[in-house]
């Protein structure tokens, strides 16, 4: 082959060495080649603008070292014919093909954006928006009667503003089984390819649905989807399970199958826990709330002041204590044995809930480090706080500063508490989860202070009081 400007000699397809040094570009069969995009197994993709039509396209040169063999310049040929059947806007197109001074090339739709793998690993919610694009154009290759076989990150372009775009046919076959694949010969990537594939069957639609659970795996995690894999986040986790199945039959039966299922998986539940995770949360948060409301109840009985009658056992521990005359012992405060003990055994409960949840979700995967941005209960935090403090400081506005004291933790104001603490302890499972700091929630260190301030406050009042 011959540079067609200065006549020089080439080695391989693309610009000539020589011409390159001066201000004009090379042409070939009417494109002018600019500079190199990439190299491939089966060749070198070139950037180029279509003079005729003065438009910018990536043109693919079959390699020097694979023109000798019949086998796969056919293949190159076949991977053209694959992309001129297929019609999607997610599937990259084709303009032309041909074979020049004994080269092979194939012009196609100039992708800008670069591969999905230099991406990755992708936040959820943007995996699947991707494999949703992804599926709707494996299925217009499905229907065009191919099989992909070689469905991975490094074979999805994304356009400058996001869009996903599949490409490299090269070892696509018909789903009539014609292909140009021996007999038992598995083609594709390991990591990617359906073990039945492995074993020597023919690649079916099954197959390609088997590495894009693979490829959202991978999407998600950052890694090669080879071996067992911890669990995924959200429904996520499911989906790929299904897709990635030994079974062919246990799969989905098509993309458009895989990609209704991901339409399932809302933006918020791809990051945040599925609905059975969520109830389990709740269900800790309240054994939490409940070791609270008996720790805060043991402290108040223990702190109030008390007459133990004549007889009666002494306290184990006891503070502010004097015998009346008629043999009664006060105290003002005391080691209240049942209710402490029963306090500390309903927040060793709760440790051990707490303990438990935060395991399981380390080892299925739902521990995601997301430390910036606001906790869903924060919010939730600060409003039961601020109605407890409101409600707190309207009764003491109308009951007059020297009207008595009524108890604040078992009425009324103890229900609003108890509710502080519910969301606060949600809030306090999400930071967990999540890898956040609580004390940079000023939503949540305002709720938790304004729900804190009645009872702590009345506590101290009724204190000082009892003991003048």
């Amino acid at each position: 082959m011959k540079c067609v400007r200065c006549g020089s000699q080439l080695k391989a397809a693309g610009p000539c060495p020589k011409c390159l040094l001066t201000e004009q570009s090379p042409t070939f069969a009417g494109l002018e080649l600019l500079e190199p995009l990439g190299e491939g197994g089966m060749g070198t993709v070139y950037r180029a603008r279509h003079v005729k039509l003065d438009r910018l396209v990536a043109v693919k040169f079959l390699s020097p070292a694979l023109k000798a063999v019949p086998e796969l310049k056919e293949r190159f040929t076949l991977e053209a014919r694959a992309l001129a059947k297929v019609k999607h806007p997610n599937v990259v197109q084709v303009f032309d093909a041909g074979e020049e001074d004994g080269e092979a090339w194939l012009v196609m739709e100039l992708v800008e954006g670069g591969t999905l793998a230099s991406r990755i690993p992708l936040a959820p919610r943007e995996a699947v928006r991707v494999m949703s694009s992804v599926c709707g154009a494996l299925q217009a290759v499905h229907d065009a009667g191919l099989v992909h076989r070689d469905v991975k990150p490094e074979n999805v372009l994304l356009t400058a503003n996001g869009e996903v775009k599949l490409s490299d046919f090269g070892i696509a076959r018909e789903t009539s089984g014609k292909g140009l694949t021996r007999p038992g010969a598995a083609m594709g990537t390991p990591g990617f390819v359906a073990p039945e594939v492995l074993a020597g069957e023919a690649a079916t639609v099954r197959a390609d649905v088997y590495a894009l659970g693979a490829m959202l795996r991978q999407l998600v995690t950052g890694q090669t989807p080879l071996g067992e894999g911890a669990p995924l986040p959200g429904g996520i986790d499911a989906i790929v399970r299904r897709a990635m199945t030994a079974s062919p039959e246990g799969r989905f039966e098509s993309a458009r199958e895989f990609q209704l299922a991901l339409s399932q998986v809302t933006l918020e539940e791809a990051g945040a826990l599925p609905a059975d995770e969520q109830l389990w949360s709740r269900a800790v948060a309240v054994a939490m709330t409940v070791s609270f409301a008996a720790v805060a109840w043991a402290g108040v009985v223990s702190l109030t002041p008390r007459l133990h009658a004549v007889g009666d056992v002494p306290p184990l521990v006891a503070l502010g204590t004097r015998t009346l005359q008629d043999g009664r012992m006060y105290t003002q405060a005391r080691f209240e044995t049942g209710w402490i003990l029963a306090a500390a055994a309903l927040f060793g409960v709760s440790l051990a809930a707490v303990g438990a949840l935060r395991q399981h979700w380390r080892k299925t995967g739902l521990t995601t480090a997301r430390p910036s941005g606001p906790l869903p209960y924060a919010r939730a935090t600060f409003l039961a706080g601020g109605f407890a403090l409101a409600a707190y400081l309207a009764r003491v506005a109308v009951l007059g500063p020297g009207a008595p004291l009524t108890a604040y933790i078992p009425l009324g104001g103890g229900a609003v508490l108890m509710t502080v603490a519910y969301f606060a302890s949600l809030a306090r499972l999400e930071a967990w989860r999540l890898g956040r700091q609580l004390l940079r929630e000023p939503a949540w260190v305002l709720g938790v202070i304004a729900g804190a301030v009645p009872p702590v406050v009345d506590g101290l009042r009724q204190m000082i009081e009892r003991a003048q």
